[in-house]
């Protein structure tokens, strides 16, 4: 109710009740309603390659799915940090369309104007078209695809993955930092050594030094990859009809629960407004009628007792003596 309605309603109530207490010495009282709200959120996965399963295998994710047959993508998409974390963003994405070819040049063409690629592509033909790709997208623009990717077909499926990365990344390099050290003091050990002996183990532990040096390296160079290049697989499907998804009992009463607490925390809100607005109103009106009730039954009080006063008393019936 807004405010400028709210003084006028107030106003006309206690204009009314003024009126009845002016015949009749009683009053009136008002009420007000609410309204409701809609929310909706969505989300991801993604996928480890073998170079790295091992090293990344205890990290933190954090994801979200959605399934929609309208192909609405929400706008709550997991996004690169920018808090400086080490985190690689990932998508597996359903789409369909009924013009296919369409579809997917609208899509290739996504890819390579965000700067993205297709590092695979797998196309399949068992009377309807169908072709997986694996897309990379530079991360800045991880939300850009999946936001557009509604406007290209219809999505049924979208799941987002994140995996923070920062602890392992940081200790890959401070590892690194150290097997560098290591070497160059091995190389000038190596320039000091004395005997055939010191210098075949010395050589020996240099080459081991060399060999985690470059696997480090390579897993480093692993996820800097995987952190500034986002990995999207896409299934594309021909045809004929849009699938519709129907939500799951589970979801539906979810729903029912979801908007029914916000009603509520709604009408006991607009209830919170309705008795601040109203008090100088409800003061006003206790101020006139409680007077005006006491006085009306006072002065019916007085009323009684005077007509009481008027009737003459019954004289007693005789007694069975007297008669």
């Amino acid at each position: 109710m807004k405010k400028g309605m709210l003084a006028k309603t107030l106003s006309l109530l206690l204009a009314a009740a003024l009126l009845a207490v002016s015949f009749t010495g009683c009053g009136a009282a008002a009420k007000d309603s609410a309204a409701s709200t809609e929310n909706y959120s969505s989300g991801a996965w993604s996928e480890v390659t073998v170079e790295t399963e091992e090293a990344i295998s205890d990290m933190e994710f954090g994801s979200v799915t959605m399934d929609t047959a309208a192909g609405t993508v929400p706008s709550t998409a997991i996004s690169v940090p920018q808090d400086g974390r080490k985190v690689i963003l990932s998508a597996n994405v359903g789409l369909e369309a009924k013009e296919y070819d369409a579809a997917l040049n609208a899509l290739l063409s996504k890819v390579s104007t965000l700067g993205g690629y297709v590092s695979a592509r797998r196309d399949y033909d068992y009377g309807r078209r169908e072709v997986q790709l694996t897309v990379r997208i530079p991360s800045v623009q991880f939300d850009d695809f999946i936001g557009g990717l509604s406007g290209i077909a219809n999505v049924t499926n979208l799941e987002q993955k994140s995996q923070d990365i920062t602890e392992s990344y940081i200790e890959t390099e401070s590892y690194l930092a150290s097997l560098k050290t290591q070497q160059e003091r091995l190389l000038e050990l190596m320039e000091k050594a004395e005997t055939l002996e010191e210098l075949l183990t010395i050589e020996d532990r240099l080459a081991t030094v060399r060999a985690e040096l470059q696997y480090y390296a390579s897993l480093k160079n692993s996820y800097d990859n995987r952190i500034s290049y986002s990995t999207v697989e896409v299934s594309l499907y021909e045809v004929r009809d849009y699938t519709v998804v129907q939500p799951t009992f589970g979801e539906e009463l979810w729903e029912v629960i979801k908007d029914t607490g916000e009603d509520f925390v709604e009408f006991l809100q607009d209830l919170l407004f309705f008795i601040i607005a109203a008090f100088p109103y409800l003061t006003l009106l206790a101020a006139v009628l409680v007077p005006t009730v006491l006085l009306a039954k006072k002065h019916r009080a007085k009323k009684a007792a005077r007509k009481a006063a008027s009737v003459p008393p019954v004289p007693p019936a005789p007694s069975a003596d007297e008669t």
